[in-house]
C-alpha cells in the first residue's frame, strides 16, 4: 500500500481528502468575495421596483403544496404583507424555501431576487433557501416557464447568480478531481 498523501488523512486504511484551505482556496475565496458586492447590486438594480402585484405569494405557494381549497389559497396571501422583496425576512424565506416549484411568474420574478440575494449573504450556512436559490436558477429551464415576464437585466442577473455558484462547484470538483 502507498503512503497517503500530505493532504490526505487515513484511518484504518481509509483515505479522506483533508480540505484544508491552500493558497490557491484562499485566492478563489478571495476572488469570489470581491464579486459578492458587484453581483448583490446587480441583483437589487435589476429587481428594484418590482411588485408581486397578484402573483403566488410564499405562503399562497405553500398552500397550493399542501393541496389546500381555492379559499385557503387565496385567504393565505394575508400572511404575505410586504410590499418589497428585500423586506422578506430571512426566518420567512428559510422557513418558505420550498415554494418556488408553485410560484406563478409574478410570484418567481418578486421572490428569486430575495433566494439570490439570501444565498450570497449566507452562503456558508445550510440554510435550505440557499440551496433552493441555487437550483432553480441553476439552467434557465427550471424558470424557462417565467422568462416572458423577466427583463434582460433580469435574466443577466439571475445568469450572473447562477454562474458564481457554478464556477464555485467547478472550481472544488476540479480540485477534488486532481487530489488537491
Amino acid at each position: 500500500m502507498r503512503e497517503p498523501l500530505p493532504y490526505m488523512q487515513h484511518d484504518e486504511g481509509e483515505h479522506h481528502l483533508d480540505f484544508k484551505p491552500g493558497p490557491l482556496q484562499e485566492a478563489w475565496e478571495a476572488q469570489r468575495e470581491r464579486i459578492k458586492p458587484q453581483l448583490l447590486r446587480q441583483i437589487e438594480a435589476a429587481f428594484d421596483g418590482v411588485e408581486l402585484g397578484g402573483g403566488v405569494s410564499l405562503h399562497q405557494a405553500r398552500a397550493m403544496d399542501d393541496y389546500a381549497p381555492a379559499e385557503e389559497i387565496r385567504a393565505a396571501r394575508a400572511e404575505d404583507t410586504e410590499r418589497r422583496w428585500q423586506d422578506v425576512s430571512d426566518e420567512k424565506l428559510d422557513r418558505l424555501h420550498d415554494t418556488l416549484p408553485h410560484m406563478d411568474s409574478e410570484g418567481f420574478r418578486f421572490y428569486i431576487p430575495r433566494f439570490m440575494t439570501f444565498a450570497l449573504r449566507n452562503e456558508s450556512s445550510q440554510n435550505f433557501a440557499c440551496g433552493d436559490a441555487i437550483y432553480w436558477t441553476d439552467t434557465p429551464e427550471r424558470y424557462a416557464r417565467h422568462l416572458n415576464l423577466l427583463s434582460d437585466e433580469q435574466r443577466e442577473a439571475i445568469e450572473a447568480f447562477a454562474g458564481f455558484f457554478s464556477e464555485g462547484r467547478e472550481f472544488r470538483r476540479g480540485r477534488r478531481s486532481r487530489g488537491i
